[in-house]
């Protein structure tokens, strides 16, 4: 069965939160104090300090690279400790129509959850704000940097996120805690990570949705497609 196979992953929970912390919590911060640091000697780290504070999407995009570089690095590391191939992170064939199959229902069903949730949440707490538009650097740009936003906010997420949360980090947590409780716990730090109430609510809910896909299909990649295309159409809403 494919959920004895996510749970055979030879790492551990401290492992998978390295994966998690290193990259998108501690290098950018690193970077960041080390330019400070750098900043009086160097004009050329002053610009660019200046440019990342004021939410230029130039500066955002290279931090989005150091965080896609340095995930598959840490991820890579231990895959080669452990001897074990890409597959062992979900990077597995799957049957293409049953994929398909299962991306539309789970999409249907995701459209209708979320909307129930989201009323449930502004009933039983007024400040919510379900429609509350998400804010970064990567949103509404200037037509010549188009192709930079589409890459940050649709084509890049997937690629480091289905690996890092569904491939390394719910397999880590299962083990411990069981599929459903690796599920919920990767999923919180997946919602984590967007820093925005409704946001957060969404990403959450479609982390457990691409932990259900992983363990029906074996194959995170069907994962990352459904990632990608729920990203896609949340692009073009919010830049309409």
């Amino acid at each position: 069965m494919y959920f004895q196979r996510i749970l055979s992953v030879p790492w551990n929970i401290r492992q998978a939160l390295a994966v998690f912390l290193v990259p998108w919590v501690l290098l950018p911060l690193a970077v960041v104090v080390w330019l400070k640091v750098l900043e009086p000697a160097f004009p050329t780290a002053q610009v660019w300090l200046q440019a990342y504070d004021a939410g230029d999407p130039v500066a955002s995009f290279a931090i989005v690279l150091l965080d896609l570089a340095a995930s598959y690095f840490i991820i890579g590391y231990y895959l080669r400790k452990y001897r074990v191939t890409l597959r062992s992170l979900g990077l597995r064939p799957f049957s293409f129509w049953r994929a398909l199959w299962n991306v539309l229902l789970i999409m249907i069903f995701f459209s209708v959850l979320i909307g129930v949730v989201y009323t449930v949440l502004t009933f039983l707490s007024p400040g919510f704000n379900a429609n509350q538009p998400q804010s970064n650097e990567f949103i509404n740009v200037p037509s010549g940097l188009q192709p930079i936003s589409l890459l940050a906010l649709v084509i890049i997420p997937p690629l480091v996120e289905e690996p890092v949360f569904r491939g390394f980090m719910f397999p880590a947590f299962a083990k411990r805690f069981g599929l459903a409780g690796g599920a919920i716990i990767s999923s919180l730090l997946f919602g984590f990570a967007h820093l925005q109430a409704n946001v957060d609510v969404y990403t959450f809910i479609l982390g457990l949705l691409l932990c259900f896909l992983y363990v029906r299909l074996g194959s995170i990649i069907p994962g990352i497609a459904l990632h990608m295309l729920n990203n896609y159409i949340a692009y073009t809403a919010i830049n309409k």
